[in-house]
């Protein structure tokens, strides 16, 4: 495919970026909804959203498979596309043609493993954070939508065979690492530096926009971290494996926990660890751990990256 955005400055790719992914982020959000009301026979989105959270199993299978069309349709699409159109070469852009030695990938899964209670201890502060006065309804909307979506996490991560496991894992974990990392950290976050924002500044803003685009201020700062880390594994590594891998773990990790909490494999909790206060030396270790393991991916990155 001839790269007809090829010779586009950085700020209008950034704004092709852009509005590829409206776009398509419009065309799959309607498809998914006139699919998705007659086939389940309601009437409104409002009867919807009362169905998923008292569970009924229908309705959560139904999202699940919204969630997995919204997924491959808001990030996997759009970046494809854009890869095709700046560069012609998907593989090459993205750095699917690379493959990180095994000991990297090795320690992007140690990395996401140990830094559990590092997020842990981070999103139990992001909780407890508050707005001034005059922002209170800003911040009362912005709890009721937590605990909304708390819900709707619970909902989906409710597994009673093997094969549902399977299935949140691919929805969950395999194809969110794909398509987010092919688009934040690949497109999004390349193009930042290419802009002139430098390595740094393109890697955290890249970070926060992949944040906040969860709609989640109270677990903003964690996950903002988790995109910053993602980040630095892709400028290090020249690749986007490596961040993958460690998106994968991180978010298949919590859909592993969730399930042996429920069979009682683990104790409730398990998965809670370094948020609180007295599992301070938890996350001390995991902060040491984490960090020795971004050292690693740096130092024996490829010799040929002159970026860092």
């Amino acid at each position: 495919m001839e790269p007809i955005f090829k010779e586009f400055s950085p700020a209008r790719k950034m704004w092709m970026l852009v509005f590829i992914f409206s776009v398509s982020f419009i065309i799959f959000s309607i498809l998914s909804s006139l699919l998705l009301i007659p086939v389940l026979n309601i009437t409104s989105l409002d009867e919807l959203n009362k169905l998923f959270e008292s569970g009924d199993p229908a309705v959560v299978r139904a999202m699940k498979m919204v969630q997995l069309v919204a997924s491959i349709g808001s990030f996997i699409i759009p970046a494809h596309i854009f890869s095709l159109l700046v560069s012609g070469d998907y593989k090459s852009y993205f750095g699917f043609d690379k493959i990180p030695a095994f000991k990297l990938l090795g320690i992007a899964v140690v990395t996401m493993i140990c830094a559990h209670p590092l997020i842990n201890a981070m999103a139990t502060l992001n909780e407890h954070m508050s707005l001034p006065s005059f922002l209170h309804d800003l911040e009362t909307w912005m709890r009721n939508s937590a605990d909304k979506n708390k819900i709707a996490t619970e909902q989906f991560l409710k597994m009673d065979s093997i094969n549902e496991l399977l299935l949140n894992i691919f929805i969950v974990a395999v194809i969110p690492a794909i398509g987010e990392e092919m688009f934040f950290r690949g497109a999004m976050q390349k193009t930042i530096i290419e802009w002139g924002g430098g390595i740094h500044k393109g890697i955290w803003i890249s970070a926060i926009v992949f944040s906040a685009f969860h709609f989640q201020f109270f677990g903003f700062f964690p996950r903002m971290v988790l995109g910053a880390l993602f980040g630095y594994m892709m400028i290090w590594g020249r690749t986007i494996w490596l961040p993958i891998v460690a998106h994968f773990t991180n978010n298949a990790g919590a859909v592993i926990l969730s399930y042996l909490i429920q069979k009682e494999y683990l104790p409730k909790g398990a998965d809670e660890i370094g948020s609180v206060n007295a599992e301070i030396i938890y996350t001390v270790i995991s902060i040491v751990i984490v960090g020795a393991c971004m050292f690693y991916i740096y130092k024996y990155r490829p010799v040929e990256n002159e970026l860092l």
